[in-house]
C-alpha cells in the first residue's frame, strides 16, 4: 500500500522553531527519508536524534493506523453488497409476517 502523504502534528512547529535553521533543514530531510524509504537516520546531533524519536513514535502510529484502515477497506470492498445473516434473517421474518397478515385478511 503506497501513500504518497503523511501527517506531521502542527505541535510540532515549536521544536522547529528551537532549532537553527541546518538542524530545521537535516531533521525535516531525515522525517522524508523515513517515510518515504524507511530509511532510518545518522542523525549526529544529539537533540535532532531526541526529536526524531519522538516524531517517529507519532509517525509509525499514524502508518499502522492508515493500514488498519485499508484492510478494514478490503474486507468489506470483498463482501460487496453481501447482507450480513442476522440482517437477511430479520428481512426474512418481516417478509413472512407480511404474507402471514396478508393470508389472513383474505381468509376474513
Amino acid at each position: 500500500m503506497a501513500r504518497n502523504s503523511f501527517v506531521l502534528s502542527i505541535t510540532y512547529a515549536e521544536v522547529f522553531k528551537e532549532m537553527s535553521e541546518e538542524q530545521a533543514g537535516a531533521l525535516i530531510k531525515a522525517i522524508f527519508d523515513y517515510e518515504s524509504k524507511m530509511i532510518l537516520p545518522e542523525l549526529t546531533d544529539a537533540e535532532l536524534k531526541m526529536a526524531f524519536k519522538f516524531i517517529k513514535r507519532d509517525l509509525d502510529y499514524n502508518k499502522k493506523k492508515y493500514e488498519e484502515i485499508c484492510k478494514k477497506r478490503a474486507e468489506s470492498g470483498q463482501k460487496g453488497g453481501q447482507t450480513s445473516k442476522s440482517k437477511q434473517m430479520v428481512t426474512n421474518a418481516y417478509k413472512c409476517h407480511q404474507m402471514q397478515a396478508k393470508a389472513s385478511i383474505m381468509m376474513l
